[in-house]
């Protein structure tokens, strides 16, 4: 049988997430569903009185390469950071779990 390679997949789009106050949040996407045209953009998410979410986008650029994208990525998270932007941090600790193997609950 041929050797067959295995190549890498990517992932179509990358985001970087941002946290600001009252309920919002900044989403940064890398947009590589056209390799032809590589897009860059920001979301910003706001969620209302009544739990529903606004998105609303900006700041889309059309780039030629890989580089000139992720370089326009880092430039948006440089901006947003500075503007008092957080990267949002995961919580590392867990909670504990309400049953075990022995005890599971029953249906």
């Amino acid at each position: 049988m041929p050797e067959t390679k295995k190549v890498k997949k990517v992932a179509k789009k990358a985001n970087v997430r941002l946290v600001g106050a009252k309920n919002s949040m900044l989403v940064i996407t890398l947009d590589r569903s056209n390799p032809a045209k590589l897009l860059t953009y920001a979301t910003h998410i706001t969620i209302g009185a009544n739990d529903k979410k606004k998105r609303t986008r900006g700041a889309t650029e059309k780039h030629a390469n890989e580089a000139a994208a992720a370089a326009a990525v880092k430039k948006l998270h440089s901006s947003a950071v500075k503007l008092g932007w957080t990267v949002r941090v995961k919580s590392a600790s867990q909670k504990p779990d309400a049953f075990d193997a022995t005890h599971l609950p029953k249906a």
